[in-house]
């Protein structure tokens, strides 16, 4: 069985990423998306692109980066109206 895309947004600190196509399927988000249990929903993970598999932090120190493949979010996602009640793990409808 496939893994479900990982939902990313890109920021300010987070981790490590840089696009490779036998990466980790992921999509960019800035809101929860609906986990394909189809109830559960998961906050995307913060991350900034660097450019490659090792990169130096601002203090010049290495550190390893996870390769990405970035994709179109899945169809079956939900759409975040802003208006719902999320506590970044818990959803309550």
């Amino acid at each position: 069985m496939a893994k479900q895309p990982l939902g990313i947004t890109v920021g300010e600190g987070g981790v490590g990423v840089y696009e490779h196509e036998s990466g980790i399927e992921t999509f960019q988000t800035d809101t929860p998306y609906l986990l394909t249990d189809g109830v559960s929903l998961a906050a995307p993970l913060l991350v900034h692109f660097v450019d490659g598999p090792v990169f130096f932090d601002s203090y010049g120190n290495p550190q390893a980066a996870i390769p990405v493949r970035v994709t179109t979010p899945p169809v079956d996602g939900i759409t975040w109206d802003n208006n719902t009640p999320w506590d970044g793990g818990t959803f309550w409808s």
